[in-house]
């Protein structure tokens, strides 16, 4: 089934496999050799960013089962690069069955004392550097989302569905790290995959080491 919008964006919508591949639009993130150059920044500063934060996975777990009781790691399933879904993994933050709705802000009374404190550095989110590694997300891209929401929002705004031509990302707003769909957003979006470079990636990687450690992805 074609589909065409903005009279010069085209894409294949896979009805059996629900994959989607982007046929005409030439998008700058498309371009292989860069793909490939993008992959082995993100093996390589993973694997740096898991040896320089050794310590971190081994207190964390402490510090979390000391907290609540529960499964030390998160996981839940999202959706990744053309519609493939895979397992998120993030240190867990919230008392048990309680995270399946999603948080509004960090006073939340679903998130533990601790919690608190690794989500306002992102600490909660270093298992995700196993992604990267595996592949299923890269440092730099759209925050990966739960299948319904992406769905929901892809009924209303079929472009939306452009955010998923590129692997889901570590964080690529600054000062938000939810996935959040607002409008500005999915500008945001769009516009790092239609103009996406590496040194683009390079400054975003920059700040978002900055705000991390000024606690300001929250």
């Amino acid at each position: 089934m074609k589909k065409e919008f903005d009279n010069h964006i085209q894409y294949h919508v896979d009805n059996i496999s629900h994959k989607v591949f982007i046929d005409d639009y030439n998008y700058a993130i498309k371009k292989p050799i860069k793909w490939k150059i993008k992959r082995i920044i993100d093996i390589s500063h993973s694997l740096i960013g898991i040896a320089l934060l050794l310590p971190a996975f081994i207190i964390i777990p402490v510090l979390i089962r000391k907290d609540s009781n529960g499964p030390i790691i998160f996981k839940q399933q999202r959706i990744g690069m053309h519609g493939k879904m895979f397992t998120i993994y993030k240190f867990r933050t919230m008392y048990k069955n309680n995270d399946s709705h999603k948080v509004e802000n960090i006073n939340d009374y679903r998130i533990t004392k601790y919690g608190r404190f690794l989500r306002k550095y992102s600490l909660d989110e270093i298992p995700q550097l196993f992604n990267v590694l595996k592949g299923d997300m890269s440092l730099v891209g759209p925050r990966p989302m739960r299948e319904k929401v992406f769905k929901e929002i892809q009924s209303i705004e079929p472009e939306y569905e452009l955010r998923i031509a590129t692997k889901p990302g570590l964080r690529l707003n600054f000062g938000r790290k939810d996935g959040g769909a607002e409008p500005s957003m999915a500008k945001i979006e769009r516009d790092y995959i239609e103009n996406w470079s590496l040194i683009k990636d390079l400054h975003i990687f920059l700040r978002i080491i900055h705000d991390t450690i000024n606690g300001k992805n929250y």
